[in-house]
């Protein structure tokens, strides 16, 4: 973490997009390889550092489909992705968010829509309704 990271809300909030997404420079981990980076920041504290720092918690993504880090969670396979989510959504996360219209199959759908249309159903998608 370096000091540009903390230079405002949302330069912190695009560090946690960074996290979420296990981005270093242009390189984006693909999604089904994320979980085990992430599980490292969440334990290593730095997730709840950043919104404690007041990071954005619905920064979107530039790449025109507008994730929020909420649907990025639905991507993610980690064991600490509901414990996340959680700080998300106290941290002012918005649940309603849409994503944008680059993706037609995602468009305008909130995260919980994402993650029961656009991608494979398991146990830890079935935790995040209960």
């Amino acid at each position: 973490l370096d000091d540009a990271c903390l230079e405002s809300r949302d330069a912190a909030g695009d560090h946690l997009l960074e996290v979420i997404q296990g981005r270093t420079g242009d390189t984006i981990v693909p999604y089904q390889e994320r979980g085990e980076a992430f599980d490292h920041t969440f334990t290593s504290g730095l997730f709840s550092c950043l919104l404690a720092f007041g990071a954005n918690p619905n920064r979107i993504t530039d790449d025109g489909i507008d994730f929020s880090p909420m649907h990025l969670f639905t991507q993610l396979r980690s064991s600490y992705k509901i414990n996340a989510a959680r700080q998300l959504v106290a941290a002012g996360a918005d649940l309603d968010f849409l994503c944008g219209p680059k993706d037609e199959y995602c468009a305008g759908r909130t995260p919980l829509a994402f993650a029961f249309f656009c991608m494979p159903f398991d146990a830890v998608h079935e935790r995040m309704i209960l």
